[in-house]
């Protein structure tokens, strides 16, 4: 990983000169022992943090210090841009193909402000440093097979408690389940031929080159049905199983998000998160579906999938991985393992528990990488998705039948804690079904307030 910088130029040389600062003070995770000084790298196992004053170099000749590390399809596909990215004062390269300025050649900040990118700069070398990857080829094939259900499995029609045990079992174990073909060629191709109208930034505003989230996403004009039915039929095998970890998880779920349409443009990623960090937002089962037919390795855009920490550390990575991408402040970034990267393959279903996986999108490179993403939502994990009008009933309920549902099968402990999420769920149930409610269950009278 590198940090470029024009000496002569005063504003590269004080994000320079506060970068070699913050790691100093170990701010930037990496300890006091791992500051560089004079140009020389930071290297901690495979990993290696250098910065540079390339302060009269030609820009041909900068641009040979991406080589080392970008993906040869990188440079061949984007060699414009990149030479006007080593023409900025300041910029910033990965080994994963992340690029992108800290200043832009006319001394003005890249992404929001400059001091905002050191900070993404300095949380991504905190991360990048301590994590394990995968060795190789073999290795990344291995790992990917062993998080997938078996294709056969996905071939048969109306095996869905077939499709469910294997999948509940994946993530028990992972916490992820990669499930190949899951619509058929024929289904596959239709969604992918699907216009689903204007895409924007998914951040609220354009993104510029390197930024930690530079997807643009819509919620469809024309819903997904096949795919929604598909989920649902999936979701609801998963809540039948007995004694599974997935179904106990599952209980409370009646509602979904809306779909959501995301592509990431070439060089475009989505830097390491959790989908439901702070547990604010009521997401509990990520689905990602990919919309790419024949999709090339060397176009990278991979879903990389972290391990879970182990037991007793969990806490740490939902506090070093909020959504809303954290500074190098923030504190330290647990030490990471990659699980497995997943690509974006036309047919390919990817679940994976929301507030428990660590993940980012890495950059494509060569075409845009498309998929709909759909959230099963979960009251005691937040209500942000059901306050914002942006949640639906699922497995073809009525919104108020799906209230109802989750009313009754809340515990009086558990109703306690998602306050907000028995209001909303109060105010979309039929009253006369919450008199039965009460009347017959008896739950949560205090807390409604019915007579």
């Amino acid at each position: 990983m590198l940090l470029a910088y024009d000496g002569s130029q005063p504003e590269a040389a004080r994000l320079s000169a506060e970068a070699r600062c913050r790691q100093r003070s170990g701010s930037g995770a990496l300890g006091e022992d791992s500051v560089a000084e004079n140009c020389s790298p930071v290297q901690r196992g495979g990993f290696r943090f250098e910065i540079v004053d390339v302060c009269g170099m030609t820009n041909f000749a900068r641009l040979e210090l991406l080589r080392e590390l970008l993906p040869p399809s990188r440079l061949d596909q984007d060699a414009a841009s990149l030479l006007a990215l080593v023409a900025a004062p300041c910029w910033f390269v990965t080994a994963d193909g992340v690029v992108g300025p800290l200043l832009e050649p006319d001394g003005s900040p890249g992404n929001a402000s400059s001091m905002a990118n050191l900070d993404l700069l300095l949380r991504e070398v905190s991360y990048l440093s301590g994590l394990e990857q995968l060795p190789g080829p073999f290795e990344a094939a291995r790992a990917l097979a062993q998080i997938s259900v078996d294709e056969c499995l996905m071939g048969s029609e109306g095996c869905w408690e077939q499709r469910a045990l294997a999948t509940s079992q994946l993530l028990e174990e992972y916490g992820v389940a990669v499930l190949p073909g899951f619509l058929g060629a024929a289904g596959a191709a239709e969604l992918a031929a699907m216009d689903f109208g204007e895409l924007l930034p998914a951040a609220g505003l354009p993104a510029a080159p390197g930024a930690g989230r530079g997807d643009l996403a819509a919620l469809p004009e024309e819903s997904p049905q096949k795919l929604l039915e598909g989920l649902d039929c999936l979701v609801v095998a998963l809540r039948q199983l007995p004694s599974s970890l997935a179904a106990a998880r599952l209980r409370l779920v009646e509602f979904r998000t809306c779909p959501m349409v995301s592509a990431y443009e070439a060089g475009s990623r989505y830097t390491w998160h959790l989908d439901n960090g702070k547990r604010g937002n009521g997401r509990l089962l990520t689905c990602v579906y990919y919309l790419n037919p024949s999709w090339e390795a060397a176009s990278g855009g991979a879903l990389r999938l972290l391990e879970r920490s182990r037991p007793g550390a969990s806490s740490q990575n939902r506090d070093a991985s909020p959504e809303d991408l954290p500074s190098s402040r923030s504190p330290p970034v647990p030490r990471a393992r990659v699980l497995a990267e997943v690509p974006p393959l036309l047919d390919t279903l990817v679940l994976f528990w929301s507030d428990e996986v660590v993940h980012e999108v890495l950059p494509p490179f060569r075409m845009t990488r498309r998929a709909i993403s759909v959230w099963y939502l979960c009251p005691l994990l937040g209500t942000q998705h059901f306050l914002a009008g942006t949640s639906e009933p699922a497995f073809g309920r009525s919104e108020g039948d799906a209230a109802l549902t989750v009313l009754s099968n809340l515990s009086e402990s558990e109703s306690n804690v998602c306050e907000d999420a028995v209001v909303w769920l109060t105010s979309a149930a039929e009253p006369s079904t919450l008199s039965w409610l009460i009347n017959e269950g008896g739950l949560i009278i205090k807390k409604l307030k019915i007579p």
